[in-house]
C-alpha cells in the first residue's frame, strides 16, 4: 500500500494535539503527535524523535509563549530538515520572522481543518503558502527589531551591578533621595550613578532609561534589575 504523508505535529496543549491529530488522520494524512519534553531533558532529544519518524512536513500548534518551547521550535525549524508550518494566534508576526526565516510557514489558529489539510498536502508538493511579499516583509521586520534589541542588550551591558540596582529601583518609581535612605548612601552618590547610568544607556531622562529597559528582552536584563532585594 502506498505510505500516506506523515505529519508529526507539536502542541502546546495536548487535548489540542489529540483533537487536530485525529482531524488530519481522517483526512488521508499520517499524523504523529510528539509531546514537549520535560523542562530537564534536553532539546536534541526532541529533535531525534522527530527525525526518526521521518516525516513529510512538521506541524507547530501554539504561540509557544514560553521561552524554552520556542527555543526548541528554533532549534527544530533549523535543523531538522522538513516543511515546517507554524499554526500560532499570535497577533505581532514579525515575532516569528526568525522561524519564517528559516524557512517556516506561518498561519493563523482559525484556518479550518479542511485547509489546513490541504495546504499541508500542497506544501508537499512544493507549495509556499505564503506570499513572497509576505514572508520578506515579516523577515524584514524581525531583523530591524532584532538589531534593535541587540542595541538594547549593548547599552544594558556597560552597566555595573550596582548602576544595575539604581535602575531597578528607578523602574519601581523609586526617587534618587528614597534610594539614597535604602541604600545608606548620600543623594549625590546616588545623582552620581543615576549620571552614569543615563551616559551608558545614551538616553537624557530617568524616565527614557526605565523605558529602555521595559522594551528589552527578558534575556538581556542584567539579574540585578530583579535582584535588588530593598525593602
Amino acid at each position: 500500500m502506498e505510505r500516506r504523508p506523515r505529519v508529526v505535529l507539536l502542541a502546546e496543549q495536548r487535548l489540542v494535539g489529540d483533537a487536530v491529530r485525529a482531524a488530519l488522520s481522517s483526512r488521508y494524512l499520517d499524523v504523529v503527535l510528539v509531546p514537549w519534553p520535560p523542562a530537564h531533558r534536553p532539546a536534541t532529544e526532541l529533535r531525534r524523535a522527530v527525525t526518526s519518524l521521518r516525516p513529510h512536513v512538521g506541524v507547530v500548534f501554539g504561540d509557544l509563549e514560553d521561552p524554552r518551547r520556542r527555543a526548541q521550535a528554533r532549534m527544530l525549524v533549523g535543523t531538522v530538515p522538513l516543511r515546517w508550518v507554524l499554526v500560532v494566534s499570535h497577533h505581532d508576526e514579525v515575532e516569528w520572522g526568525e522561524l519564517v526565516e528559516a524557512g517556516a510557514t506561518l498561519l493563523p489558529t482559525w484556518i479550518s481543518l479542511d485547509d489546513l489539510s490541504s495546504g499541508l498536502v500542497r506544501l508537499m508538493a512544493g507549495a509556499d503558502l505564503m506570499s513572497p511579499g509576505s514572508r520578506q516583509r515579516i523577515v524584514r521586520d524581525w531583523r530591524v527589531r532584532r538589531d534593535r534589541m541587540d542595541e538594547v542588550a549593548r547599552r544594558l551591558g556597560r552597566l555595573t551591578p550596582r548602576e544595575a540596582e539604581v535602575l531597578q529601583l528607578l523602574s519601581a518609581g523609586l526617587s534618587v533621595r528614597r534610594i539614597a535612605e535604602l541604600r545608606d548612601v548620600a543623594e549625590t552618590t546616588v545623582r552620581t550613578q543615576v549620571k552614569a547610568i543615563l551616559r551608558k544607556l545614551e538616553v537624557t531622562s530617568q524616565l527614557a532609561a526605565v523605558a529602555l529597559v521595559a522594551r528589552a528582552r527578558p534575556e538581556d536584563v542584567p539579574p540585578q534589575l530583579g535582584e535588588a532585594g530593598y525593602r
